[in-house]
């Protein structure tokens, strides 16, 4: 049921966890940072998030250097893998060819099922968070399926 994983870590989910390291599903271990940004870009329909966290580290897409985020051989041979993290280079200022600085591009990829929770729904299907313990992504990640024609899950609890 389950194709692909994409997440800061696997620890308070470990059956997805196990699939991830048994090599079940393609999986990618991304800063969760940036994660939020890349829902939140493609909530707004912009290509992705742009920022230096990752660059040097197993993220960095660079040969030699990481492997853009990869998990396991199922992540490395997906087609995703190319474009899901990619380096770019931005240059600045009146020489900006001689300015350049290295980025990291975390594509916005389309939500098709998001799953949140919520506090209380009313029958047009608004949500209130008031006795939540976080309140973080769950606007950002309920705008991103609707953008990208996928569905709401909410789960509340009156």
């Amino acid at each position: 049921m389950i194709k692909r994983a994409i997440g800061g870590h696997y620890g308070q989910v470990p059956r997805l966890g196990s699939l991830a390291t048994s090599n079940q599903i393609e999986a990618w271990t991304l800063p969760m940072g940036s994660i939020s940004r890349m829902i939140r870009a493609q909530a707004t329909h912009s290509p992705g998030h742009i920022t230096t966290v990752g660059l040097g580290t197993y993220v960095d897409p660079t040969p030699g250097i990481g492997v853009g985020g990869a998990a396991n051989e199922l992540a490395l041979a997906s087609p995703l893998h190319q474009e899901l993290v990619t380096k770019i280079s931005i240059g600045f200022g009146p020489t900006a060819d001689a300015m350049k600085t290295d980025y990291l591009m975390y594509k916005a990829l389309p939500i098709q099922v998001a799953i949140i929770r919520a506090t209380t729904a009313d029958s047009s299907g608004n949500l209130s968070f008031e006795h939540e313990s976080l309140l973080c992504d769950q606007r950002i990640i309920a705008a991103a399926a609707a953008n990208s024609g996928g569905v709401v899950l909410a789960q509340v609890k009156r």
